[in-house]
């Protein structure tokens, strides 16, 4: 070998090691992730501040952002040659680069998509590349990576700045991953709905409540009102399938129904801006029963896990029909028993198929409750077996821990709070006693009577339960009155249902000529109002029964029979609390108090009928009494208070008017009762026949007319007294 060849070959063994040193340097010089936003503009000041030299520096920038096919440099330069600019061929690139990537992703499999996903995710900041990741992330079936999860919740999160997503670009089954682990995501995406639905339909359908209690139809088909509702279905397409969301919507319903901050408690709370005062309180479980049924009617399978389900399902159809007939009593004491045991209890083979029940066959209507599990196939004869089983559900609901029982009773309480539900139940229940009562059977006897006496008894629980649920969920510390938060007093409700008995009795053997009853009539009532007093003040279920019946009285005209309803009630709606908690039925009450109002108004007595005065005209009782009853709401309270005092004004006027016409007619009585004894004397000289009576006939008849035309001054003076004393 030659000196020249023996030189040129160790050279050439040693080219591969010089070439393999430079792309090793290259590689350390290319950084291993995406030079994006806030990472791209720190490599690129890092790479400047390093120390090095700044054409070096230059030339690494580059070298890191360029494009690696080996073709790339030399179809740039020859687009340039083109007049096409660099920004626009990297664009060009970049449009074409995302299609054929997009266009791939229906064929990959499931862990490739995941890669890429965990790949892609910082291109969510770049526009023009976001594309790419949301398109991947919608053709994964189980959701995203968790570590790009929280990239993504903390992106939606930040309060400062600008997001680099938002939850609307994101795919469903992404947004609803979102929700589930970021409460306040959920919150923010719910309130809206939230908001509208009380503003709109629960507004209107609180009215339609109060109008069944004040004596307009007693039932409507809630279906329309749930098929009709836009904030109803955007809430449904929020939850979707997801149990994880529906439990956390319902989480947040029972804590703001609850109404309480305990210190330390992190999770978001719902509000209700469109529905002010009292009334509010009426919303959150309209919320809970619509939202649960409208979930259960698409079938998505949210619902599931809901033991409620059942009884919201019995009630939604006992709603439709206005009444709780035989029909669904049992049905409605099996949903109850269902919402109140620890575990799910399943359907035997013997139940009829729940399809068959949807459409009508022996359970509710089309449309409201198909597919829902029925437990038992049971007659009415078994109607007592089935509620003991209620009660002691009720008595022992997750008896394994208060705080278990809490929740049970709060759950299957705020389904039975719904206004719509509540006014049904209290309406029914005062109707059975009163059917007991034309059949000299007990009250408490009937199996009927004690299954809707327990459900009422819930609902006006409800709230005390989540209440105390909210305390020893979040501090760990159990209330000294924690356990009595629901109490079935069965001995205290016996008592109730007694009184009632005894003030339906009287109703029946009242005149009519007593319906106007005064105040005086009103207080020889053989009921007594001193225990009825006792027990609406230390009973929530007695003290609704009690506003629930005077509201019967009322539009009955029955003022006799309101007049202890309103004295026993008046010292325990003296409290904010209690005024609170019966919000909507004081506002039935506020509106038959005025239609009663101004019917005495628009009939004032006459000459020929000073008719005693109306006890609901009764001055004292009227503004102390009826008036407290509803001062819970200022405008109700103020169009009561106006309507009785304008109602007052009326008959006063009236009164005195009548008195003045009266003692007319007594001066002119006592006038011709004058003539009549002045021409019965007879002349002097005159002769009068023997057995003839000169005048005396006359005479008699004037004397008859001075009486009644005195009666009549006095009762006119007794009605003004009683209108100017009171």
């Amino acid at each position: 070998m030659t000196e020249p060849a023996a030189e040129q070959a160790p050279a050439d063994a040693a080219a591969p090691a010089v070439q393999e040193q430079e792309q090793q340097e290259q590689q350390q010089e290319q950084p291993s992730f995406p030079l994006v936003l806030a990472t791209g503009q720190e490599f690129v000041r890092s790479t400047l501040f390093s120390g090095i030299a700044p054409r070096e520096a230059l030339r690494r920038i580059r070298e890191a952002v360029r494009l690696t096919a080996p073709a790339a440099p030399l179809l740039l330069d020859f687009l340039k040659e083109l007049d096409v600019p660099l920004d626009e061929a990297h664009r060009r690139v970049t449009r074409a680069a995302v299609e054929e990537t997009t266009s791939r992703l229906p064929n990959l499999p499931q862990e490739e998509l995941r890669n890429l996903v965990r790949l892609t995710a910082p291109y969510l900041a770049m526009p023009a590349l976001r594309s790419v990741p949301l398109a991947a992330m919608a053709h994964l079936t189980e959701g995203v990576p968790s570590g790009v999860l929280a990239a993504i919740t903390q992106a939606l999160t930040r309060k400062e700045g600008r997001k680099s997503v938002t939850i609307d670009e994101l795919p469903d089954r992404v947004r609803r991953q979102a929700w589930e682990v970021t409460p306040i995501l959920l919150l923010e995406q719910v309130l809206p709905p939230t908001a509208s639905y009380a503003a709109e339909d629960h507004a209107a359908e609180l009215g339609r409540v109060q109008a069944s209690l004040c004596g307009g139809d007693a039932g409507w088909e809630r279906g329309k009102l749930r098929r009709t509702s836009k904030a109803l279905g955007q809430l449904v397409d929020t939850v979707g399938a997801s149990t994880t969301l529906y439990e956390s919507i319902m989480g947040m319903v029972r804590r703001a129904y609850a109404g309480v901050r305990v210190q330390n408690d992190t999770k978001p709370v719902l509000s209700a801006p469109a529905a002010e005062g009292a009334l509010a309180l009426t919303f959150w479980p309209a919320l809970r029963t619509q939202l649960l049924m409208k979930l259960h009617e698409t079938g998505r399978g949210a619902t599931e896990g809901d033991r409620r389900k059942r009884l919201a399902w019995a009630l939604d159809a006992c709603v439709k029909v206005g009444t709780v007939g035989d029909r669904y009593i049992i049905e409605l004491g099996e949903g109850l028993r269902e919402a109140l045991e620890p575990q799910k209890r399943k359907a035997p083979a013997s139940a009829a198929p729940a399809s068959k029940r949807a459409r009508g066959g022996a359970g509710g209507p089309s449309g409201a409750g198909a597919g829902v599990p029925l437990a038992s196939s049971a007659g009415t004869d078994d109607l007592p077996t089935v509620v003991d089983g209620a009660v002691r559900a009720a008595s022992a609901a997750g008896s394994s821990s208060i705080e278990r029982r809490l929740l049970a009773i709060a759950d299957a309480g705020i389904v039975l709070a719904d206004a719509p539900v509540a006014a049904l139940l209290g309406r029914t229940l005062l109707g059975r006693v009163r059917e007991c009562i034309e059949g000299d059977i007990l009250p408490t006897k009937d199996a009927s009577v004690r299954l809707l006496l327990l459900c009422l008894a819930l609902s006006v629980s409800a709230r005390k339960c989540a209440k105390e649920y909210a305390k020893v969920s979040i501090t760990g510390e159990l209330a000294k009155d924690a356990k009595a938060a629901f109490a079935f007093d069965e001995e205290c409700l016996r008592d109730m249902l007694g009184l009632v008995g005894e003030l339906e009795v009287e109703a029946m053997l009242r005149d009519e000529d007593d319906l106007t009853a005064t105040a005086a009539a009103a207080d020889a009532t053989d009921v007594d109002v001193a225990r009825l007093s006792d027990l609406v003040n230390r009973n929530r279920c007695a003290r609704r029964i009690a506003l629930l019946l005077l509201i019967e009285r009322l539009r009955s005209k029955d003022g006799g029979g309101a007049a202890p309803l309103i004295r026993a009630l008046e010292g325990s709606m003296a409290k904010p609390r209690n005024r609170e908690e019966e919000g909507h039925v004081l506002a039935a009450l506020a509106s038959c108090i005025v239609a009663r109002a101004n019917a005495a108004a628009a009939a004032p007595p006459t000459d020929e009928d000073p008719a005693p005065i109306p006890a609901l005209l009764d001055r004292r009782r009227a503004l102390s009494g009826i008036c407290s009853l509803t001062d819970a709401d200022a405008s109700r309270h103020t169009e009561v208070s106006s309507t009785i005092a304008e109602a007052l004004r009326v008959h006063t006027s009236a009164a005195q008017r009548g008195l003045e016409r009266a003692t007319s007619m007594l001066h002119k009585a006592k006038a011709r009762r004058k003539e009549a004894e002045d021409a019965a004397v007879p002349d002097e000289g005159e002769v009068v026949e023997e057995g003839e009576v000169s005048g005396e006939a006359e005479v008699q008849e004037a004397v008859e007319a001075e009486k009644d035309a005195s009666a009549r001054v006095d009762a006119w003076r007794t009605y003004c007294d009683s209108l100017v004393a009171r």
